[in-house]
């Protein structure tokens, strides 16, 4: 009898937060799509702050000064993973206010995905920005800064529908084969890279 190896593909998400299963005011994640917010040298105690998800996306109102949101260390397998993130801005911003969005690969530096700085074309509207063919490593997390002000109003920026994909993650694993004959076989094995797609291979 042939005994199979298996191939997983995963061609799906690897990673994604859309912020739609989690209540108003939540400042961490702790389930499969983990992230915390740093306050940094925001002032929680400005008028109408506000750093946390609202509404099902994710909200800076009223900062004062920059703060930090971050995903977990997300694996990488292979050089083809793309990241898309939607931004967008609200009221009257200053020149020096922005929304950015960055991808950090081990301790390697942070690289821009995209950023709405100041006043966007057309206000309280989402802005989407991807990128593609992230270098090699071992590790990637998202990072998102903003900074705002009050200025008499309400100073928001925004951001939801974070994506982490790749068509590149084939990884063999050995099954566990309970029975096999030349026509079929009962398999089982532990998926890598939370895989969401398999191929099997009759060698």
């Amino acid at each position: 009898a042939n005994i199979p190896s298996i191939t997983i593909l995963n061609d799906a998400s690897l990673w994604s937060e859309d912020f739609s299963t989690l209540v108003d005011g939540t400042t961490r994640d702790n389930g499969i799509s983990a992230w915390e917010v740093d306050p940094a040298g925001s002032n929680s105690s400005a008028v109408n702050y506000y750093l946390a998800t609202f509404s099902g996306r994710f909200r800076f109102r009223s900062l004062e000064a920059e703060a930090v949101w971050r995903s977990q260390w997300i694996n990488l397998c292979g050089n083809g993973a793309s990241i898309s993130i939607d931004l967008r801005e609200s009221g009257s911003q200053e020149d020096d206010d922005y929304i950015r969005a960055y991808y950090q690969v081990d301790d390697g530096p942070e690289v821009l995905i995209g950023e709405i700085v100041d006043d966007a074309i057309n206000n309280n509207t989402y802005y989407s920005f991807s990128t593609n063919g992230i270098v090699s490593g071992n590790q990637v997390r998202i990072i998102v800064r903003a900074k705002n002000g009050i200025n008499g109003d309400f100073e928001v920026h925004e951001f939801d529908n974070i994506q982490f994909t790749t068509n590149e993650c084939f990884k063999p694993v050995t099954p566990d084969v309970a029975s096999s004959t030349d026509t079929s076989a009962l398999l089982s094995w532990s998926p890598d890279f939370d895989a969401e797609s398999y191929t099997v291979q009759y060698r």
